[in-house]
């Protein structure tokens, strides 16, 4: 009979060696732990290079040693959203819950965000995605000792939503279709570099639960396909990624194409 080597979290048990291979990492079941670091460990430093999914494993999963993505059916009804219809069917959990990202890499067509989500799924950096009323953060480096920032409320809350009339999306990348305004979104970068950062090694996109569903749709195309998706393509530039005004003016105009192109994207679609 052929051994069966295929075991708990797709690992694969390695012949005459009772060590099993994850892919990126190897398990040695009589010691308990990795024998091999991260291959990612340069981006988590405050966590050991032998631990497993940040020592989490109950909130975590971390199949192929690259990716922990926690998702919620909310959170992924408003990335569909985001989507025209012909291309939904390529976005679909696998039996973690999380994005697939083999179904995702199947598509070759032109869509915008669909390629913009793609995109962000392929990167090793994880975006959590989140929707509530509020978001949890951890102050920056240089902020811990002004008064201004440490006296925040944390979790800082979203406030209420309200309407105003005569919405611009196409000009102002603040404006949602649907005329909703207030604290729509936040998304928080890992490197501690913000007055706001997020409290692991991930990107935290946070979505003002009280929007109306295409506004939810809208904001996560700013938050995540401007913010989180510039990020990733200017290896993790935190300044690239912001916003930066001057005299009430975003100078930051290529952060401010992104967002427009993705939520004009979203209004079309939704």
């Amino acid at each position: 009979m052929e051994r069966n080597n295929v075991d708990h979290e797709t690992s694969q048990s390695e012949p005459g060696n009772e060590s099993y291979d994850y892919q990126a990492r190897s398990y040695d079941p009589a010691l308990a732990r990795f024998t091999t670091m991260d291959p990612l460990a340069e981006k988590y430093p405050d966590v050991s290079p032998y631990a497993y999914c940040s020592d989490n494993p109950i909130r975590y999963t971390d199949p192929d040693g690259r990716k922990v993505k926690p998702n919620g059916q909310d959170e992924y009804n408003m990335i569909l959203g985001t989507l025209p219809q012909e291309t939904r069917s390529f976005v679909v959990f696998d039996d973690q819950g999380f994005i697939d990202k083999n179904v995702i890499n199947n598509y070759n067509g032109d869509d915008y965000n669909t390629k913009s989500l793609k995109e962000l799924v392929n990167d090793p950096m994880t975006v959590e995605v989140h929707l509530g009323k509020s978001f949890p953060w951890e102050i920056g480096t240089a902020y811990q000792h002004n008064e201004e920032f440490t006296s925040l409320p944390n979790p800082y809350p979203m406030e209420d939503i309200s309407i105003e009339s005569n919405p611009d999306p196409a000009h102002n990348f603040e404006d949602l279709s649907t005329g909703e305004t207030g604290s729509m979104g936040k998304t928080l970068f890992p490197d501690k570099i913000g007055p706001q950062n997020s409290l692991n090694s991930n990107v935290q996109v946070y979505i003002n639960s009280s929007l109306s569903l295409k506004g939810r749709s809208e904001a996560y195309s700013h938050e995540a396909n401007g913010h989180a998706l510039m990020y990733f393509r200017t290896k993790y530039n935190h300044e690239a990624a912001s916003h930066h005004s001057n005299h009430q003016v975003d100078t930051n105009l290529v952060l401010k194409a992104l967002i427009i192109k993705s939520k004009m994207e979203t209004i079309k679609n939704f």
